[in-house]
């Protein structure tokens, strides 16, 4: 059955799964027995490797675990079913982005997008340093990376996620966009986009709050 395109009723990019698309005929050739040659995923993946580069993929997990991290810490209900541990083997695995050493991953198959939104809302200001500086809000760039990592995680695990999410992160982002434009006029805009903190130095924190509790 065909999957008719809303692309209809915005503008803007058309996403694979808003397309009109057959998906319930059958693929032709998947069960030949030559196959598409034994060389061809390796060719195909060095390929997609090209269309990224590694510093871009770093930020994009180190947004997830942060994610994963948060869960763990505020939504542990949500943790126990919504985020996976890295195996041993996907650890080492050059095609799924690991790097040897970020350890957990999104269940993006179903993922419930009112806990990705909890996360930016209660991650939408930084933290304030020593000097007490006024705290300031995360700018709309650094807010959608977090979109984008999650849409690239999926794409990685080769994982649908939900139209929902798409619809309410756009309706998120865009709310978002124009709150800063109110808190602008007020100087509580942070005006440099911020990478997060890395995978090391969060777990450190999360440690030394426990350590003060």
């Amino acid at each position: 059955m065909s999957r008719r395109s809303s692309s209809t009723r915005r503008g803007g990019r058309i996403y694979p799964h808003e397309r009109d698309t057959d998906d319930a005929a059958p693929i032709l050739g998947e069960d030949l027995v030559s196959g598409v040659g034994d060389d061809y995923r390796q060719m195909y993946n060095a390929t997609i490797r090209l269309g990224m580069d590694d510093k871009t993929r770093k930020n994009y997990r180190a947004r997830i675990v942060r994610i994963c991290k948060w869960f763990e810490e505020h939504q542990s209900q949500y943790y126990e079913m919504g985020v996976r541990e890295v195996t041993a083997d996907e650890l080492v695995d050059p095609d799924l982005f690991f790097f040897k050493r970020y350890k957990l991953d999104l269940v993006y198959q179903g993922l419930n997008v009112d806990y990705i939104l909890r996360f930016l809302l209660g991650n939408e200001q930084k933290e304030r340093n020593e000097n007490d500086a006024p705290i300031k809000y995360k700018t709309h760039t650094d807010m959608r990376k977090y979109k984008d990592a999650i849409q690239w995680g999926a794409q990685v695990r080769q994982e649908r996620l939900p139209r929902k999410f798409y619809e309410e992160m756009d309706k998120f982002l865009g709310a978002y966009k124009k709150k800063l434009v109110i808190k602008k006029k007020t100087g509580e805009v942070d005006e440099h986009a911020s990478d997060p903190i890395p995978e090391a130095l969060y777990e450190r924190i999360i440690f030394a709050r426990h350590l003060v509790q």
